[in-house]
């Protein structure tokens, strides 16, 4: 074989392992990218299991069985009615969120796709001890959210089917 077809043949040999690679790479790019908003759309169409987002970014989910293993708690509606007793809103989403990510102001908004409403927090106030805000499981295996705060009407402290929590931190600025 002449030497000019032998640079000619090493130089097409090459070009098509480079397009190979950058082709399986972007391939593998395209999977792990797909990955995470299969898993959300898996935890969404799951029964019970509650989506966080920190910021925007999903972090994962929990349900009820995860919870299982967090203390329980309970505490006395002021108006007399029957204990309530559940998790804590503030152990549950230390099981997938930082202590460190929390900052007092960072503002926790439950939602309830199924009341189409939802309720809003502070770490501070959820973390504070005097305030009850629990995660109690329903017989279909959904959670729902009590809130036992001083500010809160009795219509507003209950919040049915939870199924999404976003935490947003608000973004410090700093004037020079």
């Amino acid at each position: 074989m002449l030497p000019k077809y032998r640079i000619v043949l090493s130089a097409i040999l090459t070009i098509i392992l480079a397009a190979a690679l950058l082709g399986v790479g972007g391939f593998d790019q395209r999977l792990s990218g797909s990955e995470g908003h299969s898993l959300e759309r898996t935890a969404a169409q799951t029964k019970g299991v509650v989506q966080v987002f920190v910021d925007g970014v999903w972090v994962g989910g929990f349900t009820s069985s995860a919870l299982g293993r967090l203390p329980p708690m309970q505490f006395d509606p002021p108006d007399g009615a029957a204990q309530i007793s559940g998790w804590s809103l503030g152990d549950a989403l230390l099981l997938l969120v930082s202590a460190r990510q929390l900052k007092a102001e960072t503002r926790l908004t439950v939602v309830s796709q199924r009341q189409k409403r939802s309720m809003l927090f502070t770490w501070g106030q959820v973390n504070e001890g005097s305030n009850s805000i629990l995660l109690r499981k329903r017989e279909d295996g959904a959670l729902d959210l009590f809130a036992n705060l001083p500010q809160l009407d009795r219509s507003e402290q209950q919040l049915l089917g939870v199924d999404r929590i976003e935490l947003t931190t608000p973004k410090v600025e700093i004037n020079d």
